[in-house]
């Protein structure tokens, strides 16, 4: 999710995004390196999966366009040999903010890790398009958490928008709260693409 955005200009007038039509699905997959010595002659396919096509060692995701207005789109990813399913829903509200658009995404996601029977709910950070007039960059800003509601564990993560003067792109800082803890017990804070 986080490395899936970019910004660039290809020529001198601005294009339209790409507008899935409602009820669009879209099929992909990623064949990860495999755990074993050797690698395997053939791949065993998951036929009854997302992604039928796809081996059990690939991370298989589906899309799908749910509502036009506001655009709503849901999404599905997961990984039979690592046990790990992530399923979510998105939908931007943007503000142009003069020399920049704010996108702020509305959702959630579900990250499970089925072999310890755990549920991480994210939420998402905001998307900003910066320097919209010149060479155009992206970052994130905003503060999203994760919780899991079995170990009662949680996270802040605080997206820090590059100062006008000075300062760094892309930090992060959390905070990592055990249940029923006001105070944290783990800070972290460095570059979420880094």
């Amino acid at each position: 999710y986080l490395s899936a955005f970019h910004a660039g200009r290809k020529g001198s007038v601005a294009k339209k995004p790409y507008n899935p039509i409602l009820g669009e699905v879209f099929y992909c997959h990623w064949d990860l390196p495999s755990e074993a010595e050797e690698p395997a002659q053939h791949a065993e396919t998951v036929s009854d999966g997302p992604v039928p096509w796809a081996s059990t060692n690939s991370v298989c995701f589906v899309a799908e366009q749910v509502s036009h207005h506001p655009p709503i789109s849901a999404f599905y990813a997961e990984c039979l040999n690592r046990k790990i399913q992530f399923n979510a829903h998105i939908w931007t509200k943007s503000k142009f903010l003069g020399m920049s658009i704010g996108v702020h995404n509305i959702g959630q996601g579900c990250v499970s890790c089925l072999e310890h029977d755990e549920h991480y709910i994210p939420t998402f950070p905001n998307g900003y398009g910066r320097s919209i007039l010149t060479v155009p960059w992206v970052e994130l800003g905003g503060e999203c958490n994760i919780s899991c509601s079995k170990s009662g564990y949680s996270a802040n993560i605080v997206f820090h928008t590059k100062p006008f003067y000075g300062g760094k792109k892309h930090r992060i800082t959390a905070d990592i709260f055990a249940p029923n803890d006001k105070k944290s017990f783990c800070s972290i804070e460095g570059e979420w693409n880094g």
